[in-house]
């Protein structure tokens, strides 16, 4: 069984490098910031896995029933953001030196945006 190679998450750090500016029209600040992780990935030879998916706590439950069902922002301060709750993490997650938490495609559309969240 072939793991996912060191390199599989570079594409997205580069995918996300070419939509700075877009990203930079809903918040200036997150261009920069997209910059500035791009630009650390590339200089530190980052090696990434990612964590997209919640754990599955009870399909049937809303947020607002179940609110611990999935990664959130609970507190926004001046030096970044507090965030509570979980994501599965993916394969290379033992041997690589970061990991990029994101939504998956289905939660972009989600009405509760304290859970519409990147970090690293």
């Amino acid at each position: 069984m072939v793991p996912r190679v060191p390199d599989f998450m570079s594409n997205v750090v580069v995918g996300l490098y070419d939509f700075r500016h877009h990203a930079g029209q809903v918040n200036p600040r997150f261009k920069e910031n997209i910059e500035r992780y791009y630009l650390y990935c590339r200089e530190n030879d980052i090696s990434l896995t990612h964590a997209i998916g919640d754990p599955q706590i009870d399909r049937s439950a809303t947020l607002e029933e179940c609110p611990e069902s999935g990664l959130r922002v609970v507190e926004k301060r001046e030096d970044g953001i507090v965030v509570r709750g979980a994501k599965n993490l993916a394969t290379l997650a033992p041997f690589c030196h970061e990991a990029l938490i994101y939504m998956s495609p289905s939660y972009a559309l989600r009405k509760h945006k304290d859970y519409v969240v990147w970090l690293a």
